[in-house]
């Protein structure tokens, strides 16, 4: 193990190696103890960093834990030559972000005080723009980051980005075109736009926050209408905002809780109509993996309905269901809405909302139930049990 060349590069246990090699050194055969210094020796050989300086210090590290009398000539010569600048110290145990969860970059409250320019100054630090060759991720200051870390962190930021925006809708709302001239990244927007349709319905759908009844958001938060507003609006002109399923989807359910209006009502079956176009789920696979269970069962269809953009969106029809019947609007738009593409994952979500649209229009409910059931469909008979009991 401690000749493996890729964990002294990548495996971030430099001190944890160099203490095992101070304890076993003695123990080691003399050919094992030999390899052990050549390799670190040749450590980035076969590689141009251009920095020198610090590729001998990786190479210090690991050598000063070998005690003296084990020590090859040349080992003993780069210790001798970088022990006067550098001092005699052996490497100190360190904690890195994508070794632990340690929570969030910028602490929630903390974010919440930067200015606008130390905030994008703080995004456009993590933001991720391409990866190279080797995948590495690029940055917007072109310094290579090794990619996991980076996505840990990027995805952190992203996490706090979301929280404040369920606290501060409009502050983080009137960002997003400086965050477009800026070029950063979309998914800081969508996370914004995700955390004031989590504001929605944390308000006024079923959603508990993580927090609680600690949860508190900013006392001149417009009403539910104009946030709906807002989030419609963004959904219909922002196209890269698209390209995640899975936001837009619960984006647009969170619209689903609020609007009232015929106009708007409108603009939310328009937006259902695109999201039952979306690929996901393609298939219908198995999900849930128990020593209980194998193969495909109603349990992994349900899973989806749940977790899949199809499936959300037609979760989100059915909730909207109502209102359109409220406001009037056309039997067939809010039928249309509910059931357009007919896949299993979409079945099953329309299946956990009909009861309760079936005891408010009972001849609309056992039609669209008998349109689902066209089809021979073992995996989805489990699943109508409420509908069939409650009936």
């Amino acid at each position: 193990m401690i000749t493996d060349k890729n964990l002294m590069r990548y495996g971030w246990l430099k001190h944890e190696l160099g203490e095992l090699v101070g304890m076993s050194f003695h123990l080691l055969t003399n050919s094992a103890q030999e390899l052990f210094q050549q390799t670190v020796l040749n450590l980035y050989d076969d590689e141009e960093w251009g920095d020198e300086q610090w590729v001998q210090q990786k190479r210090y590290d690991y050598l000063v834990w070998i005690p003296v009398i084990f020590r090859l000539p040349e080992a003993q010569q780069l210790i001798e030559q970088l022990t006067p600048p550098m001092g005699y110290s052996l490497s100190l145990p360190k904690v890195y972000l994508s070794s632990i969860d340690n929570g969030p970059i910028v602490p929630f409250k903390q974010l919440l005080q930067l200015s606008d320019r130390q905030l994008y100054r703080l995004l456009s630090h993590f933001d991720i723009i391409s990866t190279d060759e080797a995948g590495n991720i690029i940055g917007k200051n072109n310094r290579k980051h090794d990619v996991y870390s980076m996505i840990r962190r990027w995805s952190r930021v992203e996490e706090v980005l979301f929280e404040a925006a369920t606290y501060d809708q409009l502050r983080y709302f009137a960002l997003l075109p400086e965050f477009k001239e800026q070029g950063l990244s979309a998914s800081y927007a969508v996370s914004i736009l995700q955390g004031i349709a989590d504001h929605l319905r944390y308000r006024f759908g079923y959603l508990q926050p993580q927090s609680g009844n600690d949860w508190k958001y900013a006392e001149l938060s417009p009403d539910g209408l104009a946030l709906a507003e807002m989030l419609i609006k963004s959904a219909e002109q922002f196209a890269q905002m698209w390209q995640d399923g899975y936001a837009i989807s619960h984006i647009v359910e969170a619209c689903c809780e609020v609007v009232e209006d015929a106009d708007s009502a409108e603009r939310i079956v328009f937006l259902l109509f695109r999201l039952h176009k979306h690929p996901a789920p393609e298939k219908t696979e198995q999900r849930i993996f128990t020593q209980w269970k194998e193969g495909i069962t109603p349990d992994d269809v349900f899973h989806d309905a749940f977790n899949r953009v199809r499936g959300v969106a037609a979760g989100a029809a059915m909730t909207f269901a109502p209102a359109c019947w409220k406001r009037k609007l056309s039997r067939q738009n809010c039928s249309s809405s509910c059931c357009v593409i007919m896949h299993l994952t979409v079945r099953a979500a329309l299946l956990n909302g009909l009861p309760f649209l079936t005891h408010k229009r009972h001849a609309w409910g056992w039609q669209l139930f008998d349109d689902m059931f066209r089809d021979d469909l073992k995996l989805l008979w489990p699943l109508a049990e409420r509908q069939l009991y409650y009936q």
